[in-house]
């Protein structure tokens, strides 16, 4: 759900500090990366969601799932598997407040 899209881009290049510059770098080689490599057009940004947890914790909404990765499987090696029948110990997020995310994330560029 959190994906750098191109107005998410632009609005940290707005920004125009060297920190918003190298950021926007990163996102263009994301970018391609994943368009290559998984067809998606705009990269998921999945460590500033975890980032955006520990400053605002309702950013993101939050259920008890059981999560394993799976080592045996012929086509799923190395997947994850989360099973949300099971209130595990994971706290998965499934929902997130995307435009009080990319605010902090912005914001949080802007201040360094």
């Amino acid at each position: 759900q959190a994906l750098a899209t191109p107005a998410v881009v632009d609005r940290i290049a707005a920004i125009g500090t060297p920190v918003a510059r190298a950021m926007v770098e990163l996102l263009a080689f994301f970018r391609l990366a994943y368009l290559r490599d998984q067809g998606m057009p705009d990269p998921p940004v999945h460590d500033a969601c975890a980032v955006a947890r520990v400053i605002a914790p309702d950013v993101l909404t939050v259920v008890p799932a059981l999560v394993n990765v799976e080592t045996q499987g012929r086509y799923t090696s190395g997947m994850t598997v989360t099973d949300f029948r099971d209130d595990g110990p994971t706290m998965v997020a499934t929902r997130i407040d995307l435009p009080r995310f990319w605010d902090l994330v912005v914001d949080a560029i802007a201040a360094l």
